[in-house]
């Protein structure tokens, strides 16, 4: 445009950036845009990694975690994660074959750990489930922010969904275990719709996940189903077949297999419409 003699360049885009607290691998974020979308057309190996290993630390779940199409998949634009019986992959007794299970080079867990390599003995087991568990670790990380999910829970006794930063939980988008007879239900109310859960990184040093405070600097987003754990609450009122912490915790849940796995179904399984992650 000329105005007078002289021309006059359009303003530039470069000024409604207002540069904020976010960074993205390691770089300045503008406020207000989303630095990471995934609407699941697929499940992208230049955002997602695909864990293959033993659950250990900090749950230490009653889970092997492993790269199947039965365990994750994406389908109609959904991302499903769902647990299955690993005697259902490897045959009936497999958890207690002294064979086990060497995931070898394949491992994404620490080498030359229980979570690459396991064969039972004694009162150790194979974990009696299979499930999956992706993250952005290698492809993204961010530092401050907002991080919106919509998901559908699974439903069944000792099932439950997470979504992690670095190697610590920040929040379990499930309710209190709900009791029926004597059962445990981790999510049989939440799991018929669709919700829409956010995570608010704020200033400072702090992070807020549905007004609770966790302390932690730079994260990157871990999508998984859990069953069980070393760690699972002990509630009075609700009666779990195994007692946390002991030796023989997850042999005592595999010996239970035929009441809580009577709990799951179609519906046991965690779907994820979407992910976004916007600066502040």
């Amino acid at each position: 445009m000329t105005i007078n003699g002289t021309t006059k360049r359009p303003p530039s885009n470069r000024n409604l950036c207002q540069e904020g607290q976010t960074t993205v691998n390691g770089k300045r974020s503008c406020k207000g845009k989303i630095v990471f979308q995934e609407l699941f057309n697929d499940l992208s190996t230049s955002k997602w990694k695909k864990e293959k290993k033993f659950a250990g630390d900090p749950d230490y779940e009653f889970v092997l975690y492993q790269d199947n199409a039965t365990n994750v998949y994406v389908k109609d634009k959904i991302l499903h994660i769902k647990p299955t019986l690993l005697e259902d992959a490897y045959g009936e007794g497999f958890a207690t074959n002294s064979q086990g299970i060497d995931l070898g080079a394949t491992c994404t867990g620490v080498y030359g750990t229980d979570q690459c390599v396991l064969k039972p003995r004694a009162w150790l087991i194979l974990p009696p489930v299979i499930s999956a568990q992706i993250s952005t670790m290698d492809y993204f990380s961010f530092k401050y922010g907002i991080v919106e999910i919509s998901a559908k829970l699974p439903k069944g006794d000792w099932i439950y969904p997470g979504l992690r930063y670095s190697y610590t939980p920040i929040g379990r988008f499930c309710c209190q275990p709900k009791v029926n007879g004597d059962r445990s239900l981790s999510s049989r109310t939440v799991g018929k719709r669709f919700n829409i859960g956010s995570i608010r990184s704020r200033g400072r040093k702090d992070l807020e996940i549905f007004d609770v405070l966790y302390y932690r600097l730079q994260m990157f987003l871990s999508l998984g189903v859990g069953v069980g754990g070393q760690v699972y609450p002990d509630i009075p009122e609700v009666h779990k077949p195994w007692v946390s912490g002991e030796p023989k915790a997850q042999l005592n849940f595999y010996r239970n297999k035929d009441k809580w796995y009577n709990t799951w179904n179609d519906d046991s399984e965690l779907l994820v419409d979407y992910i976004k992650v916007w600066a502040i």
